[in-house]
């Protein structure tokens, strides 16, 4: 009487293992994947912009961007928007990545800031300015800053700091990038996330 019990139990027993096994593979493949969401989190980048607007507290006035995240991003060139357009299309002979058109157009009209109205090719009236053109894809390393577009402390003048106050209220400066793990992220620069394209 016991052993016919046990015999029915058995198929019992094989069915309670194969629900363990299944279990088993479930939570593995799960960690798997947590693990994988962790990795791609460990070397995530972060773009930041911050505007300087005063030599009082740098000594550059002007935009920056920084990778503040914990991994490298791999940027593609600069979108730069004046007053809203994108100018990138219109810069195919601008060998400063669109810096020269943003001048030009800045520095154009009755209501152009005349200390921007400089050739980036005249070594000594573009003396101080900083503008970075990226060719091709730039690495930033986690904690890396560029001056995007500004003047440096050692060539400030009120009229240049103004200027380029005034420049940054009609600039904008997105950019789309990617993790170690080839994700892509967009650094939006106060341009709407669906023009810059990114994701």
């Amino acid at each position: 009487m016991i052993m016919s019990h046990w015999k029915n139990l058995r198929p019992s027993v094989q069915t309670i293992a194969l629900f363990i096994a299944l279990l088993a593979l479930i939570v593995s493949f799960d960690q798997m994947r947590e693990t994988r969401r962790h990795n791609r989190l460990s070397v995530k980048p972060a773009l930041e912009s911050t505007e300087t607007l005063s030599i009082a507290y740098e000594n550059f006035v002007g935009l920056t961007i920084s990778n503040k995240g914990v991994g490298p991003a791999t940027l593609e060139p600069f979108q730069i928007y004046l007053d809203g357009n994108l100018v990138n299309g219109e810069f195919v002979n601008d060998r400063y990545g669109g810096w020269q058109t943003v001048l030009n157009r800045l520095c154009d009209g009755g209501s152009g800031i005349k200390a921007l109205c400089v050739s980036l090719d005249d070594p000594v009236r573009v003396s101080g300015f900083r503008v970075y053109v990226i060719r091709g894809q730039d690495v930033w390393s986690p904690g890396e800053s560029h001056q995007v577009f500004g003047v440096a402390a050692t060539e400030h003048t009120v009229e240049r700091e103004e200027a380029v106050n005034a420049a940054l209220k009609r600039l904008q400066v997105a950019v789309c990038y990617e993790s170690t793990y080839e994700e892509r992220f967009g650094h939006d620069g106060g341009v709407p996330p669906e023009k810059i394209g990114c994701q």
